[in-house]
């Protein structure tokens, strides 16, 4: 008997999680509703509130979800030694998420919210560079901003294509692009003022 009711729960949070990730791509946050959420998922209010405790809990719990996965799957990994290691783990938590990824990615109307995941990879990235790389704070906030600004569009271009390749390509080639550019960053970095002149 347990074991349906688990089913059932799983289920209707689901339902719930993905009318909201409908919504968010089709009008502003601010304007989603619970009504609306619980019309869309097919339940009643009151079994919304079983669950939730409004619309913004149920963005901060995926959100919150997503950034326990950034953090399970960078800790411990040298992302300047290794820039491919980090934009896996960042693949594998996209893909396991699309469809509210793919809204997120795509959203124009959620400006606000639409960045998150990469500003969360973006802060990730910075804790574990200060640690390993010997290279400046300022300048590692540079680069990181600077690398999450073309990983936003990149997937987004992904997300928004009609003839979508398969996102590990995707992932596959905006890995050589950091490699190398990191690669070359960090050679430069390693350099003193006499040796660039």
């Amino acid at each position: 008997m347990k074991n349906s009711a688990d089913k059932r729960v799983v289920r209707t949070k689901n339902a719930i999680r993905n009318a909201f990730a409908s919504l968010y791509s089709e009008m502003p946050f601010e304007d989603i509703t619970v009504t609306d959420l619980a019309r869309r998922a097919g339940i009643n209010r009151k079994t919304f509130y079983n669950y939730y405790s409004g619309v913004h809990s149920i963005a901060e719990e995926i959100e919150s979800e997503l950034e326990t996965a950034l953090d399970r799957s960078l800790s411990g990994k040298d992302i300047f030694a290794s820039p491919e290691t980090a934009l896996e783990c960042l693949n594998a938590i996209i893909t396991e998420n699309l469809e509210f990824c793919g809204n997120i990615f795509t959203s124009r109307r959620n400006a606000e919210h639409s960045s998150r995941l990469l500003v969360s990879f973006a802060r990730r990235m910075r804790g574990i560079a200060h640690e390993s790389s010997g290279i400046k704070p300022e300048t590692i906030e540079l680069l990181t901003d600077f690398i999450t600004a073309g990983l936003m569009a990149a997937y987004r271009g992904w997300f928004l294509s009609e003839t979508r390749r398969p996102l590990e390509e995707t992932t596959r080639e905006l890995s050589a692009f950091l490699s190398g550019g990191m690669s070359a960053f960090v050679e430069n970095n390693e350099k003193t003022p006499a040796e660039t002149e």
